[in-house]
């Protein structure tokens, strides 16, 4: 099976409304695959759009604020709506969606994922050398 390819992107921000909305990426079409990514600043709940699979969440802490990414996903039928909503209990939002064509068709497209994510300002560890 080939690998998926990339079909387009949407994106959307808001530092003071409940809700945030994406529009559907262009191009979008039956059995292709959005991978959505919402970043927040709080741990706090989300709710997203009837349809999207949550695929994992990662937290971080960068030492007097605390982030959250969930990522989403959602297999595009033959009649999307133009745009998705999902409902935060806190302010400073950010949501990307991106649309992936070739993707596996039927169940769920995702077999790994990360496990966490490390903030900017950590060293990388590094292994003793014997």
């Amino acid at each position: 099976m080939a690998l998926p390819t990339f079909v387009a992107g949407a994106s959307a921000g808001s530092a003071t409304a409940a809700d945030l909305t994406i529009t559907k990426p262009t191009g979008t079409a039956a059995d292709d695959v959005m991978l959505a990514c919402l970043y927040r600043e709080s741990t706090a709940a989300i709710t997203p759009p009837t349809g999207w699979t949550q695929v994992t969440t990662f937290d971080q802490d960068t030492g007097g604020f605390k982030y959250r990414m969930n990522i989403y996903w959602l297999r595009a039928g033959g009649s999307e709506p133009a745009n998705y909503t999902w409902t935060f209990t806190s302010t400073w939002r950010t949501g990307v969606i991106m649309t992936l064509r070739g993707a596996e068709t039927s169940g769920d497209p995702w077999d790994t994922f990360l496990s966490a994510i490390q903030a900017q300002n950590d060293a990388p560890t590094v292994g003793s050398i014997t």
